[in-house]
C-alpha cells in the first residue's frame, strides 16, 4: 500500500478534504526499526517526513540510516523550525544536508506542505496510486479488495464492500434505497428496499461504533456517507 512515514509531525492536519495525499497510509515513526519492518512487510514507501527537533539527535539520526540503506529508495523531507533551518556554516542543517532531498519551515501552510510533497514524488518518479478511494479513517484498495479503517482490516462480503466503496467515493449525496439498488445490485436484482438496509446494518456493525455514523440515514429518503457540503 502507499505509505507516507512521519517523525513527529502529524501529515493528515496539514491537508485539505480533498487533496490526493489523503488516499496514503500516514505512519508515524519512533525508530527507524518500524521502517524497516513496513518495507518487509510489502508497503510502497513514497515519502518520510521527518520533524528535526534541535534538542535531541534521533531526527537526524533517522535521516542518516535511511540514506545510507542501500536496499531502501525512500526521499526525505525534514521539517525545521528557526533554529535548525538555520543556513550558517556549522549549522546542522548544513552539516546534515546529504542526508535529506528538500527541507520546509513548520511554519509552512498546508498548500506549501503539499507542493513540496508532491515536487519531491515527481522528482523520483513516485505516483500516488489511482485505486485507492478515502474518506476520513476510510481508505479502499480496488486492486486487491482491501478495506482499512483506521489503519484496521475490514472483513467485508462482496456486496458489502461495493455498497461501501460506492458510498465512499460519492461522500455528502444523499441515494434512495431505489437508486442504490439499481446503482450497486444492478438493475436486473429484484431484491426489495430491505436488502439496502441490511446491508447498511451490517457495514455499521463492522465500521465499530466510533465510526458508525459515517453511513447516514437521511429520513424518508435514503442513505449519506460522510457530512453534506452545503
Amino acid at each position: 500500500m502507499d505509505t507516507v512515514v512521519t517523525y513527529s509531525f502529524d501529515l493528515e492536519s496539514h491537508l485539505h478534504q480533498d487533496s490526493d495525499l489523503k488516499t496514503l497510509k500516514e505512519v508515524k515513526l519512533s525508530t527507524f526499526g518500524e521502517l524497516i519492518k513496513l518495507a518487509e512487510n510489502g508497503d510502497n514507501l513514497l515519502i518520510a517526513i521527518v520533524n528535526i527537533n534541535d534538542t535531541e539527535q534521533n531526527g537526524w539520526n533517522i535521516c542518516r540510516d535511511i540514506y545510507e540503506d542501500i536496499n531502501l529508495n525512500v526521499p526525505v523531507l525534514v521539517v525545521v523550525d528557526a533554529k535548525t533551518g538555520d543556513l550558517k556554516p556549522n549549522s546542522k542543517l548544513l552539516q546534515n544536508a546529504e542526508y535529506f532531498d528538500d527541507f520546509i519551515s513548520g511554519k509552512s501552510t498546508g498548500v506549501e506542505v503539499e507542493i513540496r510533497i508532491n515536487k519531491i514524488l515527481k522528482k523520483f518518479g513516485k505516483q500516488i496510486s489511482k485505486t485507492i478511494i478515502s474518506y476520513g479513517p476510510i481508505v479502499i484498495n480496488t486492486d486487491t479488495y482491501q478495506v482499512l479503517c483506521d489503519n484496521r482490516p475490514l472483513d467485508l462480503a462482496y456486496m458489502e464492500y461495493e455498497l461501501l466503496k460506492f458510498l465512499v467515493s460519492k461522500p455528502g449525496k444523499v441515494y434512495s434505497r431505489q437508486s442504490l439498488l439499481s446503482r450497486v445490485w444492478g438493475y436486473e436484482y429484484y431484491g426489495g428496499a430491505r436488502t439496502v438496509d441490511v446491508h447498511v446494518r451490517r457495514l455499521r456493525a463492522k465500521l465499530g461504533q466510533e465510526h458508525e455514523n459515517l453511513v447516514q440515514t437521511v429520513r424518508s429518503v435514503g442513505y449519506r456517507f460522510g457530512l453534506s457540503k452545503y
